[in-house]
Formats: structure tokens, sequence, C-alpha cells
């Protein structure tokens, strides 16, 4: 019954930090739309002056090695879960948290990653594509700030492991 009340304690606040950025990204990709369509001496038209294609190349390579180092992460998680040291783990308040960060991470990181592929194809300097480059700014805001929270979760959990104290139930 404790597990059961501890999950849902965090599951609240991770969907509402989930909103939260999937709203900045929509928001950021809005103006950025904005911006390309409407503004041409923005400071995203210049950003995506004469350069998409070197701009959607660093996104793609970026996202990419997150997403691999983020996979491999998961791996090792996911290979030491049933172990008995992983018990600590699994009694706190991070494990749920652990999963589910990490595979919004993945979602976001491969939205990004996908995005800035079909930008590099579609999105052309004398061939704009506007909403392309405006979804692939946000994605990328949406899988950095994933990025974030799947850091500080996974920092609790590694200090859950290393510390030598002991813990109250749930913690």
């Amino acid at each position: 019954m404790t597990q059961t009340t501890s999950n849902t304690n965090v599951a609240p606040a991770r969907t509402r930090l989930s909103t939260v950025e999937l709203l900045a990204g929509f928001v950021l990709a809005a103006l950025v739309f904005w911006q390309l369509t409407w503004n041409d001496h923005g400071w995203v038209a210049g950003l995506f002056a004469d350069r998409r294609s070197d701009l959607y190349n660093a996104i793609l390579s970026l996202s990419a090695s997150l997403l691999g180092f983020v996979l491999a992460t998961l791996a090792i998680v996911i290979g030491y879960a049933q172990s008995i040291k992983f018990a600590v783990i699994r009694a706190s308040r991070w494990h749920l948290s652990l999963y589910g960060t990490f595979l919004q991470c993945v979602w976001s990181l491969t939205a990004a990653l996908t995005l800035s592929l079909i930008g590099l194809f579609v999105d052309r300097d004398h061939e704009h594509v506007p909403v392309i480059g405006a979804l692939t700014l946000g994605a990328v805001l949406v899988g950095l700030s994933r990025l974030c929270r799947a850091t500080v979760v996974f920092h609790h959990v590694v200090t859950i492991v290393v510390s030598s104290g002991s813990r109250a139930p749930g913690e």
C-alpha cells in the first residue's frame, strides 16, 4: 500500500512538468513560425539565414548522440532493475519517475531527431518550410527540458544508492 501511495504522489508532478514543457515547446514553435513567416529580419530568420542545412545537421547530430546516451543509460538501469542492490531504488519514490522520465526523454529526443532529419531534406535555403523549422526548435526545447529532468531524477537515484545513512520508507 505504501508503494502505491508513493507512486501516485510522483505521477502528478511529472505530468504537470510535462504539460509545462510541452506548452513551452508549442509556444516556442509558434513564435519561431511567426518569425520565419512574417518577420524576415528577426533573430530567428538570422539563425536560419543561409545555413539551414548546418542547423539541421547540428540538431540531428546532437539529438542522435543524446538519444544514444539516454538509451544506453535506460538499458543499464533496466538490466540492474531486478538486482538485490536495486531494491532500495524500487522502494523509493523515484522508482517510477526514473522510468517515466527516461522514456519521455527518449520520445522527445526522437521527435527532435526525426524533425531535423525531415528539415534537412525538405527545408532548403531557397525553399523555406517554416513549419518544419518551428516544430524542430520546439521539439529541441522539449527534448532538452526532458533531458534536464532526467538528469535531476538520475541524480536523486544515484544519491539514494551511494548514501550510507538510513532512509525512511519510500524515501
